[in-house]
């Protein structure tokens, strides 16, 4: 009897086990991006994720790495994520790249 309910046990938690979410940190793009001085508004294509950034600036160009936690099955396109982040000098007519995609993220339309 005990043998059979341990092994009951053991089958109802592996079941619990494998429907619950899990998530990893991995690469994430950036969408979009507007400055304020020398703050960057970056919008991360991630829902939730706690983005992080590292940032490499050069004269002609901001590289901009993120990464964000990801849950297997979701939908990361649901929702976007906010992230700012500081850079060294303001952007003005450095190009700001996506170190995930290696391309060029264009900037929000100026409001006004």
């Amino acid at each position: 009897m005990r043998r059979q309910l341990l092994t009951g046990l053991l089958v109802c938690t592996a079941a619990l086990t494998a429907c619950a979410p899990s998530s990893e940190r991995a690469s994430a793009s950036i969408s979009d991006w507007s400055a304020d001085g020398n703050v960057l508004h970056l919008g991360i294509n991630s829902c939730n994720g706690d983005p992080q950034a590292s940032v490499v600036e050069t004269e002609t160009d901001i590289t901009v790495t993120v990464t964000a936690v990801f849950q297997q099955g979701g939908d990361s396109a649901a929702c976007m994520d906010g992230l700012a982040i500081t850079v060294a000098a303001p952007v003005g007519e450095r190009a700001v790249i996506d170190g995930f995609t290696g391309r060029q993220v264009d900037a929000l339309p100026a409001t006004g």
